[in-house]
């Protein structure tokens, strides 16, 4: 396997530079997480966010190193709670736990506590992560798709 090599991106209108180290010698539901997701939480509504996570690292016990970039005014919606919501998190350490990756910034926004809940990729469905973007009472769905170049 090659290193990795840092490359800068458009990721959810935010520019970001970042590598991917390659998976070498992982089990195979850890290595299927290793690379780009892109694609949308469905908020109340029917509106969208934009969300990408890029999966920058995995260790064999299950840590990971993740980029995630998200932006609110997807589709032309910047009028959503009067705000435009982009933000980034460059370098956020993780671990997956009984097949979910759990993240987490553990503080609030606006008086409301978010987070992430996503299952690893299946065998059956490797380039597909789903999951929920959550509050305390309100989980709204999520799909992120494996980016191929």
């Amino acid at each position: 396997m090659a290193p990795a090599q840092a490359e800068t991106r458009r990721l959810c209108d935010r520019r970001v530079t970042f590598d991917v180290v390659p998976p070498v010698g992982l089990p195979a539901n850890l290595s299927a997480l290793s690379g780009i997701w892109k694609g949308t939480v469905t908020m109340a509504g029917g509106s969208e966010m934009c969300l990408t996570i890029v999966v920058k690292e995995v260790f064999p016990d299950g840590r990971v190193h993740l980029l995630m970039t998200w932006n609110l005014s997807m589709g032309g919606r910047d009028d959503i709670n009067n705000y435009v919501g982009m933000g980034e998190a460059l370098h956020w350490p993780n671990k997956v736990e009984n097949g979910e990756i759990r993240i987490d910034s553990r503080t609030q926004y606006n008086g409301t506590h978010y987070y992430y809940v996503m299952a690893v990729p299946t065998e059956s469905n490797l380039d597909v992560m789903q999951g929920r973007w959550m509050t305390d009472t309100h989980p709204q769905p999520v799909i992120l798709h494996r980016e191929r170049k």
